[in-house]
């Protein structure tokens, strides 16, 4: 099962599906409030604020951003933790101004 987000430049969450409960037991409110650092394990939240700072960097420098797929511990709600391939994406408008990340969590626990 997955769980499609998008984050804005300022790294907040500003959309996820209502798949999240489920894998996760957080709802869609509770997963939008400003700081998704609370939703990883420590060591993958470091990881994923370095994917982030580059993926900012490229932007701030035009250059193209690739899809970044990495494999991180994701917190559920009771604070149990799952391995979550999480694979995001670039997304620019017509002007090649940046809009936002579009990601994908899915549960790769039972691989």
């Amino acid at each position: 099962m997955d769980v499609i987000w998008t984050l804005n430049k300022n790294s907040n969450l500003t959309y996820v599906s209502p798949t999240v409960r489920n894998i996760t037991g957080y709802t869609v409110d509770e997963c939008l409030k400003p700081s998704i650092k609370n939703m990883f394990a420590e060591s993958s939240w470091e990881i994923i604020q370095k994917i982030l700072t580059e993926i900012y960097s490229n932007i701030n420098a035009n250059k193209s951003a690739h899809v970044y797929r990495q494999e991180v511990q994701v917190k559920r709600k009771n604070n149990s933790l799952f391995w979550g391939e999480l694979t995001m994406n670039s997304v620019y408008d017509s002007n090649g101004e940046f809009i936002e990340l579009v990601g994908v969590t899915r549960d790769i626990s039972m691989r």
